[in-house]
């Protein structure tokens, strides 16, 4: 069995392993840098660092981030960097064992399902967002 935090971005929950999960965290104004990957709001103060913070639906869904900024934000380390994650909220913290995903399932992002009351929920492939962030090879589609 896994620890998952499962939080909701853009009307999506989606599972994040407990492992690269810092803590929550009051989302800061960030400043804004160019980027490869449109859902990159720009980087914020963490930790005494600048560090990139990415709006999480936006990041798997394809969709320009929302016009405001959350307020909500996950600390999370992609490849031993932190990233900070916006979300709309963290809605519960699961240990459950990872399921595969269901036949026919499109989104490179997901790396499995954690089931869930009324369904499975996604997995966040971790390393396929550090590639994404870094314009890796598999950062053109979602």
């Amino acid at each position: 069995m896994s620890g998952w935090l499962l939080v909701r971005s853009m009307e999506r929950t989606v599972a994040l392993p407990v492992g690269v999960v810092d803590e929550l965290v009051d989302l800061p104004v960030p400043l804004p840098v160019p980027a490869v990957l449109a859902a990159v709001r720009g980087v914020a103060p963490f930790r005494g660092r600048l560090v990139p913070l990415v709006h999480l639906g936006a990041a798997v869904g394809g969709a320009p981030p929302p016009a405001a900024l959350g307020t909500t934000g996950v600390a999370v380390r992609l490849q031993g960097r932190h990233v900070l994650l916006e979300v709309d909220e963290a809605t519960e913290l699961r240990v459950a064992d990872a399921e595969p995903l269901p036949h026919g399932w499109s989104g490179r992002w997901a790396a499995g399902t954690v089931r869930q009351t009324g369904g499975l929920v996604p997995i966040l492939d971790v390393e396929w967002l550090a590639e994404r962030l870094t314009g890796g090879a598999g950062s053109a589609t979602a």
